[in-house]
């Protein structure tokens, strides 16, 4: 036992070049127990695949039963760490037909055979194992509880909690069968939640009452974390969810082993519901590190999934998003964890689908078949990849306007959303569930017009509380609902749009940002207001490709060509820009330019920076040789800054008068249709400086009219062209 790990690889490997020839059953035994230390010390390392060997090679060696039990116990865990799942049964099995076998080493291979269906999608078979391992150490479970047993259960638990003071205080147990039946509980979890979720609330129960009762074991971190699935999905109490997640993060330093496991709940489960959904994505990159370094596989893979479905629903670049899905999908299959693989590989063809050229609702291509996976998902009972499965394709059609569909496959994935409890996706489908209902409203009977009502509210109940306790994941959705069901009912809807833009702007939903500028655009479409309906769809146009979602752009190209012209829809590539004021001609400025410097402008709070910034960028990209900001102030315009192309120096708020400076006719014709002139003759009589090329813009805000831009060319005919008034109307 005081070998060093590197000496006790290297003596044993010696040895076993020679094991053919050792014949003594002394020395046979001793290089078994040599074999059987180094697979442990090797399975403890991760080297699953050097661990099985070496037990492979003792159990070969002798025939002495409590000898080859231990062998074989250890074989089972290594060839399931390993992926191979027949030599696992071949050892497990042995273990089980023993006489000599302990109970608790057959509860250690009911524990590694629930985690090996588990990652095979057995999760039917992993179930019946557990309740069968659980009925062994004496805890029965009904198979299928009623509603009384569950509500008893449930009951049960919220006393235990109630007469309990200190928690963090309880006493520190390791009764061995306990032990082993909180370790069944949390590895039939993840089974029960996908595939019977009415067993959850007892199992949950049983493993919280268990730590209440005896005091903290080794796994009541990830116990008290896990009841928060209950908490927050099924009981709405989001506050005691909260605490008990404390709780647990607090435990781990006594239980550090299960930092992994208690991380993926705390971050799946709970924290978003009070916390902005980027807060989750790092814990959950640490517990796939944590669980892939305790062999916990099962949980690897599922933190690693949530992290990757939790970065989708905030909106995270689409481009940047699909490579690491690639790379995640890679992980999992090395891992052999196909439940986890399957629902990663939904997603993953959800997002090549915006990302194509072609419009389809329809997921089949190269990462996912739903016509070939629908049948197994249904086979093996696996609730929560039906659910991803309807509910993306409610999305999917709901974004490319075939809203009936989008309605139906909202109602088929209701029927499955117990197995996404307490996930993100719960208010995310309540949210969609909503707009496809209302956007069928007009063309629905009035029977149905009702029912659709009265499942709105039911919705907008549930978003508004979670808007309550998470306004930065749920207020612009609650807002974007209103809205539309306010222009279904012919009620004022345009407050509620420019509420609901404005907090996914601020909370970086560039996703639900994109979609309500383009309802809004709609909603103006509908009222003949075409020049503001304009505004609208061109931020939309812009936020879906800052998204990244190409076959959503090329579908709005498509709806509205009258406002998304040629150039505006190739402004990747088209935007026109001269970097620096002696520079006569046109360089081509793509993208990532105009994003650089976009995103320079929406970093800076301060405002006087804010506006010297401003000017700097906008006189060197538009080809300006002087530039003016207005700003409104008590009715009336003043110059709030103004720069030169040969002057570093930038003059802020000082509030002048802009009569002597700036063309007046000009700006008020400006303020009054918001539309922009360009002039590029040099002609304009009325202003006595007469500049070659003058551009005056106006700075829209959702509609509102914030600030005035007014730029001057005194060189060149012509200097504010098409491309340039375009990369204008983005930075602004």
């Amino acid at each position: 036992t005081n070998t060093p790990v590197e000496k006790l690889f290297e003596i044993v490997d010696q040895l076993n070049i020679g094991i053919e020839l050792i014949h003594a059953s002394e020395e046979r035994e001793q290089l078994a127990q040599l074999n059987l230390a180094a697979g442990i010390k090797a399975k403890s390392s991760t080297a699953y695949s050097a661990a099985l060997n070496y037990l492979n090679k003792g159990i070969g060696l002798i025939k002495k039963d409590e000898l080859t039990l231990k062998l074989h116990l250890e074989a089972a865990e290594a060839a399931y760490l390993n992926g191979q799942f027949d030599d696992m049964e071949q050892s497990a099995n042995f273990v089980l037909q023993q006489k000599a076998a302990t109970l608790l080493e057959k509860i250690k291979i009911y524990e590694i055979k629930i985690q090996a269906y588990m990652a095979q999608n057995r999760m039917l078979d992993g179930i019946e194992t557990a309740l069968f391992a659980l009925k062994l150490l004496g805890i029965k479970i009904p198979k299928n509880p009623n509603t009384l047993q569950i509500l008893f259960s449930l009951f049960k638990t919220r006393l235990y909690l109630a007469t309990k003071r200190n928690l963090i205080d309880q006493p520190e147990t390791s009764e061995p069968n306990n032990s082993a039946a909180m370790r069944i509980l949390l590895y039939s979890i993840s089974s029960v939640y996908l595939t019977v979720p009415k067993l959850l609330p007892i199992l949950m129960s049983k493993q919280l009452d268990l730590s209440l009762k005896y005091g903290h074991f080794p796994l009541s971190a990830s116990a008290y974390a896990a009841y928060g699935i209950i908490l927050c999905g099924v009981l709405g109490d989001i506050k005691t969810a909260n605490k008990l997640a404390q709780l647990a993060l607090d435990l781990l330093e006594k239980s550090p082993t299960q930092t992994g496991i208690t991380l993926y709940y705390v971050n799946t489960f709970v924290k978003h519901w009070t916390q902005h959904l980027k807060h989750s994505l790092n814990p959950l990159q640490e517990s796939y590190q944590r669980c892939l370094e305790t062999g916990n596989l099962i949980y690897a893979s599922y933190a690693l999934a949530v992290h990757y479905i939790t970065a989708f629903y905030m909106g995270r670049t689409l481009t940047v998003l699909e490579p690491e899905i690639v790379s995640c999908k890679e992980s999992m299959q090395a891992l052999k964890q196909m439940t986890a693989l399957h629902y990663i590989q939904i997603f993953h063809q959800f997002i090549l689908n915006l990302m194509a050229e072609n419009v389809s609702c329809r997921l089949v291509g190269d990462a996912y078949n739903e016509e070939e996976m629908l049948p197994h998902h249904l086979k093996k009972k696996d609730r929560g990849a039906i659910f991803f499965l309807f509910f993306q394709k409610a999305l999917l059609c709901y974004l490319f306007q075939n809203y009936p569909k989008s309605v139906k496959y909202a109602e088929k994935s209701d029927e499955y959303i117990d197995s996404v409890t307490a996930l993100i996706a719960v208010p995310v489908f309540h949210f969609y569930d909503s707009l496809a209902r209302l956007a069928v409203f007009s063309d629905s009977p009035q029977a149905e017009q009702t029912r659709i009502l009265k499942k709105v509210a039911a919705n907008q109940k549930k978003l508004k509380k979670w808007a309550r306790y998470a306004p930065m994941n749920h207020q612009h959705k609650f807002y974007l609902v209103e809205a539309e069901r306010a222009r279904v009912l012919g009620k004022e809807a345009r407050d509620y749009y420019d509420k609901a833009i404005a907090f996914a702007q601020e909370n970086d939903y560039i996703n639900e940002q994109a979609l309500a500028h383009e309802l809004a655009g709609q909603f103006y479409i509908a009222k003949g207001l075409a020049k503001i309906a304009q505004v609208y769809l061109r931020e939309a146009h812009y936020a879906y490709k800052k998204w990244g979602a190409k076959a959503k752009v090329l579908d709005l190209e498509k709806r509205y060509p009258q406002f998304l012209t040629q150039k505006v829809s190739h402004l990747s590539s088209t935007l026109s820009v001269v970097s620096s004021s002696t520079q006569k001609t046109s360089d081509w400025l793509d993208l990532n330019s105009v994003m650089k410097a976009s995103q320079t402008l929406s970093g800076e709070i301060v405002l006087n920076k804010l506006l010297e910034k401003m000017m700097h960028i906008v006189i060197e990209n538009t080809g300006a040789d002087k530039g003016f900001l207005l700003l409104p102030k008590q009715d009336k315009w003043f110059i709030e800054a103004q720069g030169q192309a040969n002057s570093t120096e930038v003059k802020v708020l000082q509030s002048l008068a802009f009569e002597t400076q700036v063309p007046t006719n000009i700006i008020q014709y400006v303020a009054h249709t918001r539309e922009n002139v360009v002039l590029h003759d040099g002609t304009y009589q009325p202003y006595k400086q007469c500049p070659k090329s003058i551009l005056c813009a106006p700075l829209l805000n959702q509609g509102q009219l914030t600030g005035i831009l007014y730029l001057e060319n005194n060189l060149t005919t012509g200097a504010f062209t098409d491309e340039r008034l375009e990369m204008l109307n983005v930075l602004s």
